[in-house]
């Protein structure tokens, strides 16, 4: 008589093709909780990974819910940085100095993996979403800008006459223009 066992490594080929609603409602709500694919499809229950994809590229409805639940795992992943910041536990620990004296010192080693760990997170929302949650560079603008043409003969006897009244015309714009001051304050007073 045999026995059959059931192997825990996943079949090769074509996955099966369950794209019921309530397997759709359940990735979801874990992706929301923070999960990623990856950690989904490796649980017990789920489809691979590639018949998430597919799913993704097959159903419009499914693939908006999708983008949802992303932009609520990234909601909650910036709330859990503020608490691990918040979260002083094993910031601190008692020492026995070496006239036998309990002290409390810095736990370096725990404040600087909680360092690590808001680090990734705010890494990760970055590139996730930079609009909400990238680095805000702002640019500022200082000091002048000259420019001049210069025209000789050659050139405009190489124009066409419309060419020359349209530059004709141009160039009255410009010198009856009002002159503005650009200069900044600081260099003009």
């Amino acid at each position: 008589m045999s026995v059959a066992v059931k192997s825990t490594r996943r079949r090769t080929g074509r996955p099966p093709r369950d794209d019921s609603p309530e397997i759709k409602a359940q990735i979801l709500a874990l992706i929301a909780d923070k999960n990623s694919l990856n950690k989904i499809a490796k649980m017990e229950g789920m489809p691979s990974l590639p018949t998430i994809y597919v799913w993704l590229q097959e159903d419009e409805a499914f693939f908006k819910n999708y983008a949802r639940a992303c932009e609520d795992r990234a909601d909650a992943i910036y709330e859990e940085t503020i608490e691990i910041a918040d979260d002083a536990t094993n910031d601190w620990m008692v020492r026995n100095g070496k006239d036998g004296e309990a002290s409390w010192v810095l736990n370096g080693e725990h404040v600087q993996r909680s360092r690590l760990r808001i680090d990734t997170r705010k890494w990760f929302l970055a590139k996730m979403n930079p609009r909400k949650y990238g680095e805000k560079i702002e640019v500022a603008q200082s000091g002048t800008i000259h420019h001049a043409h210069h025209f000789n003969e050659s050139v405009l006897s190489q124009m066409t006459r419309e060419e020359i009244e349209v530059f004709s015309g141009f160039a009255a714009k410009l010198l009856s223009a009002p002159v503005v001051d650009v200069t900044p304050k600081d260099e003009a007073e």
